[in-house]
């Protein structure tokens, strides 16, 4: 790969030469930055000049769109070699195979998460997925990992009206599957009431540290994930779906589109648009990925409104993530009860549940919502790894908050986890034993959520760093960790910085006693 050219002229023809096929509009704008990026391994300042003068936007405009996004390095090419350092790389030996690149002349950068935690310890390479690392006499080298895409034959549901549609969504007590639990059937009906032409939105961009449940849908089920957006396009009266998946998992991109042309067939006048992220936590939260599909820096809306009455372009938006699309092709293939009827313990549904760490098999599971966490790793993980015992587990990711092994038993679901301060938000489970250090985890996912933070709320940003420092302090302030947890919780925009509330609240409730 060869360095840019700082030379204006020179940068025009690079630049010209790659985005040739771009409209020039605002929205294609961090389209047009990935053209780039992929072909130098950098963006220049020369470039973002080009750019801004083609997009006829400020040259502030766009260094300000470039630096907020980390997959964008700005005039120095970024490393070839991209670490996975979240809880479950860390688990499997990453700090060690770091050092080991390092000694060896190697400069590789580190990743919060890649969305491969039952690969782990994993990596990238120039963005394709390689694991596992594995350890050869003091030396770290990666095998790639084959995608897994299976295509299968798809059986259409079966004609249905809107409202029949509406009505089995609700008698299945679907909920969307990205972490705030909102029933899905009211959430289009939202839409449905709205003035304006509606869009819907596929949330691919998953990046909860543990969670690689979506990226196991659009590998092994890429059919029914845009059968159940189409059909969501055909209730809410949409003609555009939007598609952002996550920069990690850009490799799929290919396939999906092959999948999605033989489809639309099935559903004329219907289209799908296609968006790269571009490395950003805070583009999970619905409103901040639709300002990045717009071609902004992913900074969340205030709310009201909601997307489903002032979304993408200002238009109504339905916006669900991947598992939940999943879903809806499954209640409406397999009926309501089929699928209420898989809940335990007063619950109903089924759910992904994507399980990390100390077990024996970690993976991504179908498994009942109101499932114990004892029951999710005995039945489905094979048990705990050898010579490891449960001390502690994270039931909804890192904004999930972090429970005791005391309490394995009671049901994960999101009315019996709310009752000890935790979420079951995306079931990205990440399950720690007694060789974990449950301080040094929590505030690994504090300084994650401090450095993934917008800046725009004080609450947010100034309390994950300050939660940071309380963390590492010798003796911790419950007092005042508390107070900063509430604050975070009750105050912040996003779920961002209510999820960093979360993780303190909980860590200081049931591992210190606090209130």
């Amino acid at each position: 790969m060869q360095n840019p050219q700082l030379n204006s002229d020179h940068t025009k023809l690079d630049v010209a030469s790659f985005i040739t096929h771009i409209p020039r509009q605002r929205d294609f704008l961090i389209e047009a930055m990935h053209c780039i990026h992929d072909a130098f391994g950098c963006i220049t300042r020369n470039h973002l000049a080009f750019l801004a003068n083609e997009f006829q936007v400020s040259k502030a405009e766009t260094f300000e769109v470039a630096v907020f996004y980390d997959h964008f390095q700005i005039d120095h090419p970024q490393n070839a070699i991209a670490l996975c350092m979240g809880p479950a790389c860390r688990m499997a030996g990453a700090e060690a195979i770091y050092l080991n690149l390092h000694s060896q002349g190697s400069k590789p950068s580190e990743a919060s998460c890649l969305g491969a935690c039952n690969l782990a310890p994993a990596a990238m390479f120039n963005n394709s997925r390689f694991a596992p690392f594995i350890k050869l006499d003091s030396e770290a080298k990666g095998e790639k990992k084959p995608i897994n895409l299976t295509s299968q034959s798809l059986t259409l549901p079966v004609p249905l009206s809107a409202e029949q549609i509406l009505a089995a969504l609700e008698s299945a007590e679907l909920r969307g599957f990205g972490g705030a639990g909102f029933p899905t059937a009211a959430k289009w009906r939202s839409v449905i009431a709205a003035e304006g032409k509606p869009y819907v939105v596929v949330n691919a961009d998953e990046g909860e540290p543990g969670a690689f449940k979506d990226r196991y849908c659009l590998e092994q089920a890429p059919e029914k994930v845009l059968t159940g957006a189409l059909v969501a396009a055909s209730v809410v009266g949409a003609q555009a779906i939007y598609f952002y998946i996550r920069n990690e998992y850009y490799d799929l991109i290919d396939k999906l589109i092959s999948v999605a042309e033989t489809l639309v067939a099935f559903y004329p006048g219907i289209t799908f648009h296609w968006r790269r992220g571009a490395g950003s936590y805070v583009c999970g939260e619905e409103t901040a990925l639709l300002e990045s599909i717009e071609g902004r820096p992913a900074i969340p809306r205030h709310k009201p409104p909601y997307p489903a009455q002032n979304g993408l372009f200002g238009m109504p938006t339905l916006v669900n993530n991947v598992e939940t699309f999943y879903w809806v092709y499954e209640v409406l293939v397999n009926g309501p009860q089929w699928f209420a009827d898989q809940g335990l313990r007063g619950e109903k549904g089924v759910r992904l549940y994507s399980v990390s760490g100390r077990v024996s098999k970690p993976g991504v599971f179908h498994a009942p919502i109101g499932i114990t966490l004892a029951e999710l790793i005995e039945d489905y993980c094979g048990g705990m790894a050898a010579d490891h015992t449960l001390q502690a587990y994270f039931p909804g990711g890192a904004s999930g908050g972090v429970l005791p092994a005391s309490l394995a038993d009671i049901p994960m679901s999101y009315r019996a986890l709310e009752n000890f301060g935790a979420s079951l938000g995306s079931a990205s489970v990440i399950v720690l034993s007694q060789h974990d250090n449950v301080q040094d985890v929590v505030t690994q996912f504090m300084k994650f959520f401090s450095l993934e933070s917008c800046g725009q709320c004080a609450p947010c940003r100034l309390g994950t760093v300050e939660a940071s420092s309380l963390l590492t302090q010798p003796s911790l302030d419950l007092r005042q960790s508390n107070n900063l947890a509430e604050l975070m919780e009750i105050a912040s925009i996003c779920g961002l910085g209510q999820g960093a509330g979360r993780l303190l609240m909980t860590y200081v409730k049931h591992f210190f006693g606090g209130k």
